[in-house]
């Protein structure tokens, strides 16, 4: 049974300019609820007393809350969590936004960041459903058995994005789009931000 939980947390060294998928103890997903608790049980468990805040053996912990994604209102809030350069202890802040749900759809609870890097690093998280969607059969009737095929997941995005009019690259309304719908001054906002063709 899904619980909304995704089960898995990427894991980037900056120093090694490695990212690694990692599955996360569905206990430790029951026990420490939402991205504050997942990110400081983390935080506790990689990050001793003796590490200073502002060196490279601390990390960085970015989490979504645990209605973040769903239909739930005010639902959006991420995390992040850090040992704190000003107290030497927990550090927390939080955000809202697309991002923690994007986040989620990608298929990840969490992403850890540790390490240092020499040169400014850009992440880029690929748009995909997680792979337990195509590597466990479904649970329950009527698609009981049943797995996804990449393939067709894609082709069946492709085919929604052209119903709804919307660049299958990019998934922005199209130009045509959006003067059917009246908004042709969203179009000229969107084409002179370079979204859209002018």
């Amino acid at each position: 049974m899904y619980s909304g939980n995704v089960g898995q947390m990427l894991d980037v060294n900056l120093s090694t300019q490695q990212v690694r998928t990692i599955d996360l103890d569905p206990k430790i997903i029951r026990n420490f609820v939402g991205g504050l608790g997942l990110g400081v049980k983390i935080l506790y468990d990689e990050v001793g007393p003796d590490v200073e805040a502002l060196s490279p053996s601390n990390i960085i912990v970015v989490a979504p809350g645990p209605l973040t994604g769903t239909h739930a209102p005010t639902n959006s809030r991420t995390e992040v969590i850090t040992k704190s350069p000003l107290t030497e202890s927990i550090g927390l802040g939080n955000f809202g936004g697309f991002f923690g749900p994007k986040l989620r759809f990608a298929g990840f609870e969490a992403i850890v960041i540790r390490g240092k890097s020499d040169s400014p690093v850009l992440l880029w998280i690929d748009d995909d459903w997680p792979a337990m969607f195509y590597e466990e059969p479904f649970p329950a009737e009527p698609f009981k058995g049943a797995l996804l095929s990449r393939d067709e997941v894609n082709r069946l995005l492709d085919d929604y994005y052209d119903l709804r009019g919307w660049d299958r690259e990019t998934g922005i309304p199209t130009r045509k789009t959006l003067t059917e719908l009246d908004l042709d001054y969203v179009a000229d906002e969107l084409a002179a931000l370079g979204f859209i063709p002018a």
